[in-house]
């Protein structure tokens, strides 16, 4: 049992997966025979459990595992080969999942953890020593002989070897304890911690205390099992008879505690419940009670001589009564006494019943009436037909799937054959080749283009072969349409080959030496089928056919054993169904498709049956019996149906479920699905209905049939079929409270789940519901991925802050920076009506061209939003340690939000130059970025109006996965300059009057503009590790969607703004649970909100259950805010002033304000969500070891929606001071004249003042100033050991300029280039000079030269 394989692990989730080959002689198989099967013993799987985790995480000193809540799911049989698969499911932290599973299935799983023992089991009161002498002294009743108790287990056909006959004796108190010793030689040394044998005679000892020792069961559930030690040879055993099941403590022979079992539970076993094999069933006509006598409208048919004719009365009468849906009527068939034939109508009418649930079906035979019913001939089965050599089968449908496989097999079966197939056109190529195949098999094969419906036809072939001695009838058509839909015409289609090709085929035959007459039949005729009225109306008269043809037979008036078969689907062949009805079948009665060797065994087994129609079915026999049971009835009222309104809160709940999940299958609108009318009218058929409910029955986990939409013929009905019939079901999907309770700890199931739910993790394994808990448990700690990505640095510049840090103190202080509009714009005044209001940049005006290599004519006619945009990249880089040319010529990418410019309406006085268009155009504002720095990568303008910079944010994402761009630049840029905007959304009614975004409130009425510009720059996570960057944030995933046609094209979506943020959850990979704050558009408008509102509800109803939504609102909610209420709306840059708000939220753990909102709008219900407003300021808290995760959302007005997911950011790294932490730094800076420094160097003590005083951050300061800015002429450098040092010799030198002196301030320039001809960092002499620099600590020469104009490589100080 030694499992043995590598830990797998991806990006994803690391999963150990470990892999044992068994064989069948292995002791613990070849000792534990049930039922005459080798049967791996539960208690072997607790070993493998243990031993799989110890292999992947070995516990420690005074650290024992605990297995928890172990499921023993299905017997693990073994008779050849059997590969077992142990997979351990990493959790929270010292918690693990184990699940065994073979081809077969799942057959165990468990939950363990790490405890220390010494604490673990004083907390359950264990002595760490059983008190073995005190226990004889109280439990004296000896027990049954150990070969009296090993009898009890051959009598229940339990047959024991010699590894797994443990128990020597057994003593009891009669009040459900008892103490038992369990001696087993040498299987200590086979190395296992538990041996599955002694750990079996363990777990035996409890047949002792039980009252029917000979039930046949099997373990079903261990509560807990605490694995102290390891077991020996001899073990003591004191066990304990409790409610939630055994329990047992183990010690070794003096004592010491080895092994405790707690809560053993045992279930009766079938081994062959669940094993997919052939079943037949054979059919019956029985008499049946007579309806009762009442008001119904009754239709009589009654039968003609004519079959044909007959079906298309009933059809009349059916299509005649299916009009009056919502009244209930009976359809009669009477059959005269001799007319047996008439009876292949049964299927037809069961499948009018199937559609139209409100008529009733019924038979009459004379006086009597009738049913079929179907009864269980497995007992009837024995040997397979054989084949004879020299056979001459006429088979029709020769070319169809199944006529070929049968042709196949009296090939493969025979010597000297003659297989003659008919079919109404040539074989195509594939055709062609198969009858190659069997002729080379050495047969000799015909084939004739014959239509069976056309006598002389056949004839004309029998005559040509007599001695023809099989037929067999494969041929068929389907036409499928509903009962209302139908024709008379497509009845005489199907008949065709079905009721005039059996005719045919036998009276053709008549002067043959037939041995065998074989009609291949369909499930249909026997049981009907929706769409399929005519189809099973014709297999029906084949069944009844046969059925005449062999009592013809019996009296010598026809040669050939008469068999028909009602064929279910097959894996290949005619005989298939939809995909979605072949799920439903097999997750409702475990019915699965005939493999073609099992079909063509189940031909062989139904020719050497005695009977002479068989329906054959294939998989878990178990489940089948309810494909005969008679279906549930529907009430049909004929009373006006009740209003939605007047329903119990569960159905009205169903019911709008069910009206979303019909529209989205119809791609209709819910409104357009009225609740009354019939299903037929939205288009529903056969397949649409199969497809729709294999879909309900894997969204609900329901075992729906098809029938089902037709017993309860629209919505209304349905929902009130699935209140009355599926509760449990549909209440767990919307968790209401108190719909399923609890079972208790000692309860056991009666049946286990077969297939527990799975889905797939990134490697491709799939891993079952049990599963996703702990990769959900494991992705909820600080787990950083592959394809995220990191910000690295951050600018803005908005009203208020011109930098992150006096952005986050306006937060902070919660301060509503909306002014004015400022006269240096326009004159508000000037326009009567129009908002006045707006958050405004001061200073817009300001730019230095020269700086960028911009004249001043250029600079004249460039737009300010291509101005701000220029400084806020460059601050923005410089922010991240990447100033000046360190990215030049790199293929780094830039993404902004921005629109057209007011700017051009500003320009109009001025000549039309050169420059005008260029200064002007949104998409000139990157590329020019892009060309000043000489950037190769991509260069975006993004304009989706109100979320361009989030969807800029969302497309540079995609381009750094992709491996577009290494580094991103992203943003948005937002100005206001001329009212025309104002003008026209006033109009609009966007605006509100008083010029406050009020988010949620009571008092929303509009949006306030504002503007600003923000940056960030991206980079993947792993590259920015790699490079050592400071890493503001982690962006986990991000998407952007359109809301499609709604009402208008500025209405927004709450469908699609849900969507989009559910597809940035997925694409974070995240639990949604762990989300503390969405950074709603919020825009403060009466109706947006609520609208973005229930976006929100629908993401939190389908990711969370109601309960948990609920409990998240109280313990942890997720609090909702906008930047809106402090600066209005930024437009292009409002996305980005949101992730900016939010990163900087996560940064110091706290939750700002949102303002304006002292009452939420009562169009706003957040009871039962998990969501607050931040209606105040408040610490953003989480579980330890966990991050702050959060959401930003952005809607433009133009339908295009984003989102993206970020989360806190924790360096795996920080708490580990280096062994140089105590080094002194060099901190450089440098302007373009005197003045310029000095103004730069003033901003800095503030800064020092409110950062750590860590000698990691004065590193990372020095870091990025070398780094990532570039060096100009006037310079000044410091070298300190700590903070405190930096800041009192920063501010000497701002208080005595040039004429500070210290020993450790150098102040320089390089003019003239008198630094230039210092190249220290170009030339290996100057690298190998500046290694030797570092190397003996002097920073300060190091800095006297930078000082003075070298040029220096800070990759030799950083290393």
């Amino acid at each position: 049992m030694n499992a043995s394989a590598p830990m797998s692990a991806n990006n994803d989730y690391p999963i150990g997966e470990f892999r044992s080959v068994f064989h069948g002689s292995e002791p613990f198989l070849a000792d534990h025979v049930i039922q005459g099967q080798k049967i791996l013993p539960g208690m072997a799987y607790l070993e493998i459990a243990r031993a799989a985790v110890a292999a992947s995480a070995p516990p420690g000193d005074d650290a024992m595992l605990v297995l928890s809540d172990s499921v023993f799911v299905n017997a693990l049989t073994v008779t050849g080969k059997r590969t077992v698969t142990v997979r351990v499911y990493p959790g929270s932290a010292g918690q693990f999942g184990v699940e065994v599973s073979t081809e077969q299935g799942v057959h165990f799983q468990t939950r363990v953890s790490v405890q220390k023992t010494s604490e673990c089991l004083v907390a359950k009161g264990y002595a760490p020593v059983l008190d073995i002498a005190r226990l004889r002294a109280e439990i004296t009743r000896p027990g049954p002989s150990k070969a009296a108790f090993y009898q009890t287990f051959r009598k229940r056909g339990v047959e024991l070897g010699p590894s797994h006959r443990g128990v020597e004796e057994i003593l009891l108190d009669g009040k459900g304890e008892g103490l038992a010793t369990i001696r087993l030689p040498g299987s200590s040394a086979r190395g296992m911690m538990m041996d599955a044998g002694a750990l079996d005679s363990i777990i035996q000892s409890g047949l002792g205390l039980v009252d029917n020792p000979e039930a046949n069961v099997v373990p079903f559930a261990v509560i807990n099992t605490l694995v102290v030690g390891a077991l020996t040879d001899t073990m003591i055993v004191h066990i304990r008879q409790r409610p939630d099941g055994m329990h047992y403590v183990a010690a070794d022979e003096h004592g010491k505690v080895r092994v405790i079992i707690e809560g053993f539970q045992t279930r009766e076993i079938d081994l062959h419940a669940k094993q997919d094999r052939l079943s037949f069933y054979r059919p019956v006509w029985k008499q049946v009670p007579p309806p009762p006598a009442d008001d119904l409208a009754v239709q009589v048919v009654e039968a003609r001589d004519d079959y044909a004719a007959t079906t298309k009365a009933v059809l009349a009468a059916a299509q005649s009564l299916a009009s009056a849906k919502h009244t209930r009527s009976a359809l009669e068939l009477h059959l005269t006494e001799p007319d047996r034939a008439t009876r292949g109508l049964w299927a037809a009418l069961k499948t009018v019943s199937i559609e139209h649930s409100q008529i009733d079906v019924r038979l009459r035979s004379g006086d009597a009436y009738l049913a079929l019913s179907y009864e269980d001939a497995d007992a009837d089965i024995a040997g397979e037909f054989a084949w004879r050599d020299g056979t001459t089968a006429l088979i029709s449908g020769g070319l169809g799937a199944l006529g070929l496989l049968v042709a196949q097999d009296i090939a493969e079966r025979t010597t000297g054959s003659t297989l003659i197939l008919l079919g109404r056109r040539t074989p195509d190529e594939a055709e062609t080749a198969r009858i190659e195949a069997l002729r080379a098999s050495g047969a000799n094969v015909v084939h004739r283009c014959c239509d069976i419906a056309q006598i002389d036809e056949i004839e004309k072939i029998v005559a040509e072969y007599p001695g023809i001695d099989v037929v067999v009838h494969a041929a068929g058509l389907i036409d499928d349409a509903l009962v209302i839909h139908k024709t008379a015409e497509a009845i005489d289609r199907v008949f065709a080959p079905k009721v005039q090709g059996i005719e045919n085929l036998d009276r053709a035959t008549a002067g043959c030496p037939l041995e065998l007459f074989i009609a291949f039949s369909s499930v249909a005729g026997a049981l009907g089928n929706a769409g399929q009225f005519d189809y099973a109306a014709a297999n029906g008269y084949m069944d009844t056919y046969i059925e005449a043809r062999s009592a013809r037979v019996r009296a010598q008036q026809a040669r050939g054993r008469s068999i028909g078969i009602n064929w279910p689907l097959w894996e290949e062949g005619a005989m298939r169904i939809d995909d979605a009805s072949r799920e439903t079948l097999a997750r409702a009665y475990a019915i699965k498709p005939l493999p073609s060797a099992e079909g063509l065994k189940a031909l062989r087994l139904a020719i050497a049956s005695p009977h002479a129609n068989l329906l054959p079915l294939y998989g878990q026999k178990s489940a089948q019996a309810a494909l005969f049971a008679p279906p549930k009835a529907v009430a049909v009222d004929a009373r006006p149906q009740p209003p939605s309104v007047e329903l119990d809160k569960l159905q009205r709940e169903i019911l709008q479920e069910m009206r979303l999940q019909t529209a989205q299958h119809l791609k209709m609108k819910p409104n357009q699905i009225s609740e009354t009318e019939d299903w037929t009218n939205f288009g529903f058929d056969s397949i649409l209905i199969s497809s729709f409910v294999s879909h309900l029955n894997n969204v609900y986990d329901l075992n729906l049939m098809p029938t089902a939409m037709f017993e309860a013929s629209n919505l209304l009905r349905f929902s009130q079929f699935l209140a009355d019939n599926h509760a449990a079901e549909m209440s767990r999907k919307f968790a209401r409270n108190g719909a399923v309770a609890a079972a208790p700890a000692a309860s056991v199931p009666t049946q286990l789940p077969t297939r527990p739910a799975t889905d797939t993790v990134s490697a491709g394994a799939a891993v079952s519901q049990f599963a996703r808990r702990f990769r959900e448990a494991y992705r909820n700690r600080s787990s950083y991925r592959e394809e995220d990505v990191a910000v690295v640095g951050m600018s803005c510049r908005i009203a208020g802050a011109n930098t992150p840090d006096e952005f986050w103190r306006m937060l902070d202080e919660a301060r509503d920076m909306i002014s004015e509009i400022p006269p240096d714009r326009w004159d508000w005044r000037d326009y009567a009506g129009v908002s006045r209001w707006g958050s405004f940049i001061p200073g817009i005006k300001e730019f230095d061209p020269l700086f960028f290599g911009i004249s001043p004519a250029e600079a004249m006619y460039m737009s300010p939003e291509q101005r701000l945009m220029m400084q806020s990249v460059w601050e923005c880089i410089e922010d991240a340690g990447y100033g000046g040319d360190s990215l030049k010529g790199t293929n780094t990418g830039i993404y902004v939000g921005c629109g057209p410019s007011s700017y051009t309406t500003m320009m109009s006085h001025l000549p039309i130059e050169a420059y005008s268009v260029t200064g002007t155009l949104s998409s000139v504002g990157p590329n020019r970025i892009s060309y000043h720095m000489d950037w190769h990568g991509p260069s975006n303008p993004i304009d989706t109006a109100c979320s361009s910079s989030l969807v800029a944010v969302h497309r540079a994402i995609e381009a750094i996965r992709a491996g577009h761009c290494e580094v991103a630049i992203v943003g948005g840029v937002n100005a206001l300059l001329s009212p025309d905007v104002y003008i026209s959304f006033t109009k609009s009614g966007m605006l509100c009057e008083d010029g406050r975004c009020k988010t949620f409130s009571d008092k929303a009425n509009g949006y306030v503009r504002g503007e600003g510009v923000g940056m960030l720059m991206l980079k993947s996570l792993r590259s920015a590790q790699r490079d050592g960057d400071d890493i503001y944030a982690v962006i986990k995933g991000a998407a952007e969607n359109h809301g499609g046609r709604t009402t208008s094209l500025t209405a927004p979506n709450p469908n699609a703004q849900a969507a989009v943020i559910k597809r940035a959850i997925e694409d974070a990979g995240i639990d949604f649970q762990r989300v503390g704050y969405i950074e709603c558009h919020g825009t403060g408008t009466e109706l947006g909100d609520p609208v973005e509102i229930s976006g929100l509800k629908t993401v939190a109803r389908e990711l969370l259950d109601a309960d948990a939504a609920a409990e998240k609102q109280v313990a942890a909610p997720c609090y909702l805010g906008s930047i809106k209420s402090n600066i209005g709306h930024l437009e292009y840059g409002a996305g980005v002033a949101g992730m900016i708000k939010l990163i900087l939220q996560i940064r110091h753990k706290k939750i700002a304000k949102s303002l304006h909102c002292d009452a939420i709008s009562p169009l706003i219900d957040l009871k039962r969500t998990p969501y607050k407003v931040a209606q105040q300021a408040v610490d953003w808290e989480v579980a330890a070891g966990q991050t702050r995760i959060g959401g930003v959302s952005s809607f433009g007005f133009g339908g295009v929606n984003a989102h993206v997911i970020i989360e806190e950011y924790v360096d795996p790294r920080s708490g580990q001071e280096s062994d140089d932490a105590d080094q002194e730094q060099l901190l450089v800076f440098s302007a373009r004249n005197a003045e310029i420094l000095h103004a730069t160097l003033q901003a800095y003590p503030e800064f020092l003042a409110r950062t750590d005083r860590s000698t990691a951050t004065l590193r990372r300061i020095a870091q990025t100033l070398q780094t990532g800015r570039t060096g100009m002429q006037e310079r000044v450098a410091f070298v300190a050991r700590s903070i405190d040092e930096f800041d009192e010799l920063l501010r000497g030198f701002l208080e005595e300029k040039d004429d500070f002196y210290h020993r450790k301030v150098y102040r320089g320039s390089s003019k003239a280039g008198t630094g230039d001809k210092l190249d220290i960092g170009d030339t290996q002499a100057g690298q190998e000079f500046m290694r030797r620099l570092v190397e003996t600590g002097e920073l300060g020469k190091i800095a006297e030269l930078w000082v003075t104009g070298a040029k220096l490589d800070w990759r030799i100080l950083r290393s």
